[in-house]
C-alpha cells in the first residue's frame, strides 16, 4: 500500500502560503525598522537645529542601539557634543562617521563637520586636513556648491590662524565659485574681512560695498545691518572716519525705523571705536555707556559684557 505524502499538491500550496507570509511579514518588519531610523535621525537633526543638543544626543544613542553604523546617527551625535564643547567625544563620533561614509558626497560633509570640530578647538592644522580632503572629494564629484563651502571652510580656518593671504587667495577661488547675490555677497565680505587685515584697504572697501549693496537687494535685515557696521569698521581702519560714521549711521537708523535694539547697542559700540581711532574718548565713552543702558534693558548679559569691557580698556587709554 503507497502511503500517503504529507507533500500532497495542498499541503505544499498550505506551506509555500505560510512561507510566503513569512518572508513578507519579515520584509515589512524591516522595512518598518528602516523607517523607525530614518525618523529618529530626522528628530536628532532637528534637536541639534532647534539646539537642543541634550535631546539630540538622547536620539543618537537611541538609533545606536537599533543599528550602531549608521553613519547618520555618528553625524548628529558628533555635531550635538561639539555644539556642548565635548570635543573629544565630537571627534570620536564624527570619525567614525567619516569610516562608515562610502559614497564620496556623504564622505565630504563628514570630513567637513569634523573639520569644524577641529576648527573650534583650534586644531587649525587638523581642521585644513579635514577641509582639504573635503574639497578634494567636492571637486571629484564636480559638487561646485560644496567646493566653495569647502573653500570658505579653509578660508575660515586660516583667518583665524593669522594666515591672512592664505585666507584671502581662498576666499578668491571660493568667489569664482559663487552661484547668486547672496553667495557673492557672503564672500565679499570675506574677501573684505582679509584684505583689511592685510591692510589691503582699497580693496577691503571695494569688497564690502559691492557686499553691501547686493545685500540691500537680497539680504534680510540683519545682514544689512551688520554688512554697514563692517563697512564702518573697515572705513576706520582706513582712517577714513567720516565715511565711517556715515556707514554706521545708516544701522543706526535702521534699527530705529525696525525697533531693533541690538543693532542699535551695536551701533553704538561701533561709533565708540571710530572716535577712539579719531582721538574723542569723551564721545566714545558716552557711547558705551549708552550701549550698556540699552543692554542692561535687553537683559544682554555678553552684549553688557562687550560694553563694560570696552569702557574699561578705553579709561587705560
Amino acid at each position: 500500500m503507497t502511503g500517503i505524502s504529507i507533500w500532497s499538491h495542498n499541503n505544499m500550496k498550505i506551506a509555500s502560503t505560510v512561507l510566503m507570509l513569512g518572508l513578507l511579514a519579515g520584509l515589512q518588519t524591516v522595512h518598518a525598522a528602516e523607517e523607525d531610523v530614518a525618523t529618529m535621525v530626522a528628530e536628532c537633526n532637528k534637536s541639534v537645529k532647534q539646539g537642543d543638543a541634550a535631546k539630540a544626543q538622547a536620539w543618537a544613542e537611541r538609533i545606536l542601539k537599533v543599528d550602531a553604523k549608521q553613519r547618520d546617527a555618528y553625524l548628529c551625535k558628533g555635531r550635538a557634543l561639539g555644539a556642548t564643547g565635548q570635543f573629544p567625544q565630537a571627534l570620536d563620533a564624527l570619525q567614525m562617521a567619516v569610516k562608515l561614509s562610502s559614497a564620496a558626497n556623504d564622505r565630504m560633509i563628514a570630513l567637513a563637520l569634523l573639520g569644524n570640530v577641529q576648527k573650534s578647538m583650534k586644531s587649525y592644522e587638523p581642521a585644513l586636513v579635514s577641509y582639504r580632503d573635503s574639497l578634494k572629494l567636492a571637486q571629484q564629484e564636480k559638487n561646485r556648491t560644496f567646493e566653495r563651502v569647502s573653500l570658505n571652510l579653509i578660508g575660515e580656518t586660516l583667518m583665524d590662524s593669522a594666515q591672512y593671504q592664505a585666507a584671502l587667495d581662498s576666499y578668491i577661488a571660493g568667489d569664482k565659485l559663487s552661484g547668486n547675490d547672496n553667495e557673492r555677497a557672503d564672500n565679499a565680505v570675506r574677501i573684505a574681512a582679509a584684505s583689511s587685515q592685510l591692510g589691503k584697504h582699497d580693496q577691503a572697501i571695494e569688497y564690502q560695498i559691492r557686499a553691501t549693496l547686493m545685500l540691500e537687494r537680497a539680504g534680510t535685515l540683519d545682514q544689512i545691518a551688520n554688512a554697514n557696521l563692517e563697512l564702518g569698521r573697515i572705513y576706520t581702519r582706513a582712517g577714513q572716519y567720516e565715511n565711517a560714521e556715515r556707514a554706521i549711521n545708516k544701522t543706526l537708523k535702521l534699527s530705529k525705523q525696525n525697533e531693533g535694539p541690538y543693532w542699535e547697542a551695536m551701533s553704538y559700540f561701533y561709533l565708540a571705536e571710530t572716535k577712539v581711532a579719531s582721538g574723542d574718548k569723551t564721545t566714545a565713552r558716552s557711547l558705551l555707556n549708552d550701549m550698556a543702558t540699552i543692554a542692561e534693558q535687553m537683559n544682554a548679559f555678553d552684549l553688557l559684557d562687550q560694553a563694560r569691557a570696552a569702557i574699561a580698556d578705553l579709561s587705560k587709554k
